[in-house]
């Protein structure tokens, strides 16, 4: 039985089948397979690991969108600034036309 889920997931991973997946948890399907050896403790190694990436993967989403969000704040105000530098040096040539 385990032999033929191993060639089963082995054969789904060379034909692409769900290969991703498998490559990825190919271990893990094995032990969910009616029929074969369940190890609690490779369970709670990969539930802590994918526990851990999904916590990292949530933080470095975060952070990302945070700093997008600043990045387009900063663009914001760089542009009001530069709109700002062209009206000041408008107002100094009327003014300068003004006092001829």
């Amino acid at each position: 039985m385990r032999d033929a889920i191993s060639e089963a997931i082995n054969w789904g991973m060379t034909q692409e089948v769900l290969g991703k997946f498998l490559a990825e948890h190919g271990t893990e399907v094995g032990y969910m397979i009616p029929g074969t050896t369940f190890n609690i403790d490779i369970a709670k190694e990969v539930w802590q690991e994918e526990a851990y990436e999904d916590g990292f993967n949530d933080a470095s989403e975060k952070y990302i969108n945070e700093l997008n969000a600043k990045e387009a704040e900063s663009e914001a105000k760089d542009a009001e600034i530069k709109k700002l530098a062209i009206e000041t040096e408008q107002l100094r040539a009327e003014l300068a036309m003004q006092s001829k």
